[in-house]
């Protein structure tokens, strides 16, 4: 059994998941999507029943008949066309007692957990779904349209409730976990007024959710009248700015603002080089082909290694502007975090290709060419791998191009502020669209530069929880008022539910850019989070400070 589904729209509104007839004699009303997407999230989802293994009635819905295939060949089309996923051999059966659990499978999975909210539209015997989801979810649930909905409590119109009327019929249906009725106004067993009615439905929780039932739900103006109506759009909330954040944030109206060229010009113009403290020493290295930047204290062992990549939306930055935080971690964790004044902690910083010049994979390479012969320099070290924005991106691409035998090697990620889906579909990549720094349309063209090759949102963003691979533990850090925000929670979730061990921190008042750059407040406080990290990174895997046999080394109990 698979469930295949076509996402589409702006989440500014909140998502709608419009749910197929099984037997194929209702569809999603046409132009569904087209109405409601420039407001709406729009999921447009097949029935969960062997029938979706039919190129046939597959097309015959307005799903491309790529769409049904083996599983690589699926996944490479979802990728390429902007659907979010498909489930198959994991799905619960979708028998009567087991419709709660696939009801929650379904949710969890279309909306990508934590759990928001939606509309359910639900067509023909697709209604008995959506009114199963809002039964054990109506948390999730902001109303529900029920379209061309059956007459019978029993798919086929057999059983008592072969004549109840379909607001009934769909009650009915849930009285084997919980008895509910319809607020219809009209006496029990009455037929409802021809047409588009709207009902409001009470639910286990005390709330109830408003219901539009009837033929005329294909009429989408009447459609977009009732949630207008039901769920009336709010301004957005204006965001809340730490005062330091704020400062500096708007300091320059016209960051993130820049054409490329003029941006790398303007910070090359702007940027001071720091003055290195006593004792430090910097120097620049070729690691296979790929310039480095290799800093730490001259006379100490370099016992933890920091591989650290560079932010700039794939197209700006250098790893250069990465001196002055490098100077801080070095000066901060090696006293923090090492005992034996002998040792030391070292950074490493790769200058990778930046697009458009150079679209992926060329940055990825990079980072992963440098990130190899930083592995291979400091076998035995801890290492832990660090980005920025971008940065973080490209970390979490080398990632996933490592083999299993190497992502041992890796004790730690610290992913900051991550950018990671070139689809910007989240809810608060709409939010904060004007955000200062980085609002969409420069995400959008650097995104576009990016993948200026040909790569496809599934290549630069690989999906997690399918292969379970033995990634090390993972510390995220989002900025509350973000448009990056959602995206990396969501996958902070999927490493979650991959069986990978992440610590997830938000910080209030926070924007994109400023929140990792010493020595503001905020930056002391994640640096607190991040020590805290890697301390126990370094107990639960055991792991030594120490170099090969025959050289001088750190012992492990010299951590702190």
């Amino acid at each position: 059994m698979t469930c295949r589904y076509l996402v589409s729209g702006a989440p500014e509104r909140g998502t709608i998941i419009a749910f197929a007839d099984p037997d194929g004699a209702a569809q999603a009303p046409e132009g569904l999507r087209e109405r409601f997407e420039d407001q709406w999230r729009v999921i447009v989802c097949e029935s969960l029943t062997a029938a979706n293994s039919s190129a046939e009635l597959a097309e015959r819905r307005g799903f491309s008949p790529e769409l049904v295939g083996s599983k690589d060949s699926l996944e490479e089309h979802l990728g390429s066309q902007g659907a979010s996923d498909s489930f198959g051999e994991d799905a619960p059966k979708l028998i009567p007692e087991d419709e709660a659990v696939a009801c929650r499978f379904v949710m969890e999975r279309l909306l990508n957990a934590p759990v928001g909210a939606a509309i359910l539209y639900g067509i023909g015997q697709g209604a008995r779904l959506a009114w199963a989801v809002a039964r054990e979810l109506p948390q999730c649930v902001l109303a529900l349209v029920f379209d061309e909905a059956p007459e019978s409590g029993a798919p086929g119109g057999e059983g008592p409730g072969a004549a109840m009327p379909a607001h009934e019929a769909l009650a009915n249906a849930g009285e084997a976990r919980s008895p509910a009725a319809f607020n219809t106004g009209h006496t029990q067993g009455s037929t409802p007024t021809p047409g588009a009615t709207t009902r409001a439905i009470p639910l286990l929780t005390g709330r109830d959710i408003p219901c539009l039932i009837g033929e005329t739900a294909h009429d989408l103006e009447a459609v977009a009248a009732f949630l207008e109506e039901a769920c009336p759009a709010f301004p957005l909330a204006r965001p809340y700015y730490e005062s330091e954040q704020a400062l500096k944030a708007f300091a320059d109206p016209e960051m993130g603002r820049r054409e490329y060229r003029e941006s790398r010009e303007f910070t090359a113009r702007n940027y001071t080089a720091p003055q290195l403290p006593e004792g430090f020493s910097l120097a620049v290295e070729d690691f296979n082909g790929i310039e480095c930047r290799v800093m730490g204290y001259e006379e100490r062992e370099s016992s933890l290694v920091f591989f650290v990549v560079h932010g700039g939306g794939y197209m700006l930055g250098e790893a250069r502007y990465e001196d002055p935080r490098n100077i801080d971690l070095i000066t901060d964790f090696s006293s923090a975090l090492l005992a034996d004044k002998s040792c030391g902690v070292i950074t490493i910083s790769p200058e990778y290709r930046l697009a458009p010049e150079h679209p992926f994979p060329a940055g990825r390479d990079d980072v992963l060419t440098a990130l190899r012969e930083t592995m291979r320099r400091h076998r035995g070290a801890p290492l832990f791998l660090m980005g920025d924005s971008a940065g973080a991106g490209l970390v979490y691409q080398a990632l996933q191009a490592l083999e299993d035998e190497e992502l041992a090697g890796v004790s730690g990620v610290l992913a900051l502020e991550p950018c990671l889906n070139p689809l910007l579909a989240s809810v608060s990549s709409y939010d904060y669209r004007d955000a200062p720094v980085w609002p969409r349309p420069t995400a959008t063209i650097s995104w576009d530069h990016y993948q200026a090759g040909g790569a496809q949102p599934w290549q630069v963003c690989p999906p997690m929880g399918r292969d379970r691979r033995p990634f090390p533990p993972i510390y995220v850090a989002v900025n509350t008022a973000d448009l990056l925000r959602d995206e990396a929670v969501s996958w902070a979730w999927d490493l979650v539910r991959s069986g990978v061990a992440v610590d997830l921190h938000s910080f209030a008042g926070t924007v994109h850019g400023w929140s990792t750059v010493p020595p503001t407040k905020i930056w002391e406080r994640m640096k607190d989070t991040i020590r805290s990290f890697i301390t126990t990174c370094l107990e639960s895997t055991n792991a030594h400070v120490e170099h090969r046999a025959g050289e001088s080394s750190c012992p492990a109990e010299q951590h702190r």
